[in-house]
């Protein structure tokens, strides 16, 4: 099987291929009358998808915004993989990033192994939903939780991993501080390319980079600059003046208020990873403004002839 990407899916772009996964699933599958299938709250929904790196859309679920998980499905010919695994634990970040305390679906009875797996618990005798036999289910988010998901990264494929999926699940903000636009990390075209959908889903995006030194970047065509250059509005490269700032040998990413990651020996991969913490993130967020204060906008990688 090829690479799978799991990321945030947006409605309006992705419509179709959902639509049609979740049509072959309920409908033709399962039976499901198709006027219960298809909604009015889709638009209203946070989805997460399973991509092939032929960009076909195997897998999805969605979030409602009063933390119920529905829709999982995946591809018949893609089950059996952990697909389902991953899109459930998406879809439980988002939530956590959303702040709920709890989540839940309506398990059909056939899927109630998968959830109870996955930590979920039983809330209610057997209903009956589209024809077909349902529990309730529901998950904690507890610390315990949430901590589980922090993790301590000593390698480059790790490294890699965890700045492509923080990226492909921003909604809001991105911020870089780095040293010299740290290509292993994000001279990739996924990463670029989430970036870009992210400016055309959110027009109030923000997408900050700051460097010390750019020139390498500049020279290798690094795909940030690139970026930059087509979305000056949303994406803004400074790189830094004074000694202190140069001097720090931290790397930098922070995702929406909520999720960071911090290299502090970026040359080596070494650093640490957390989904979830407001509070650090916020005094990550005030050094990063205090140091892009003492920047000054790098004319080099606003030229478009370069």
């Amino acid at each position: 099987m090829s690479h799978i990407k799991i990321s945030l899916a947006h409605w309006a772009l992705d419509k179709e291929q959902l639509c049609s996964i979740r049509k072959a699933v309920f409908v033709d599958e399962q039976n499901v009358p198709i006027e219960e299938e298809i909604d009015q709250r889709d638009e209203q929904c946070r989805h997460v998808k399973a991509v092939l790196d032929s960009g076909e859309i195997i897998a999805t679920g969605r979030l409602l915004p009063d933390g119920k998980i529905g829709r999982m499905c995946v591809k018949k010919s893609y089950r059996k993989h952990g697909i389902g695994n991953k899109i459930l634990r998406a879809l439980i970040k988002l939530a956590i990033k959303d702040q709920h305390k709890i989540v839940y679906a309506d398990a059909q009875l056939s899927a109630l192994p998968f959830y109870q797996t996955n930590g979920f618990i039983v809330t209610s005798d057997i209903f009956m939903d589209a024809g077909i036999e349902h529990k309730k289910v529901s998950f904690k988010i507890d610390n315990k939780f949430i901590e589980s998901l922090a993790k301590n990264i000593t390698d480059r494929e790790t490294a890699q991993l965890i700045v492509r999926e923080m990226v492909q699940s921003a909604t809001q903000q991105v911020l870089i501080y780095s040293h010299e636009m740290e290509s292993d990390l994000y001279n990739h075209e996924d990463i670029c390319e989430s970036l870009s959908l992210l400016v055309r889903s959110n027009k109030r995006a923000e997408i900050s980079i700051l460097a010390h030194d750019t020139s390498d970047a500049v020279r290798n065509g690094h795909c940030l600059i690139n970026l930059a250059q087509k979305l000056s509005t949303f994406v803004h490269i400074r790189v830094t003046e004074h000694s202190v700032t140069r001097e720090l040998s931290e790397s930098w990413l922070i995702v929406d208020g909520h999720a960071y990651c911090r290299f502090i020996n970026p040359q080596r991969f070494e650093g640490k990873y957390e989904h979830y913490n407001r509070t650090r993130c916020r005094k990550m967020q005030a050094d990063f403004n205090e140091l892009w204060e003492q920047s000054v906008p790098d004319i080099t990688t606003r030229r478009l002839n370069i």
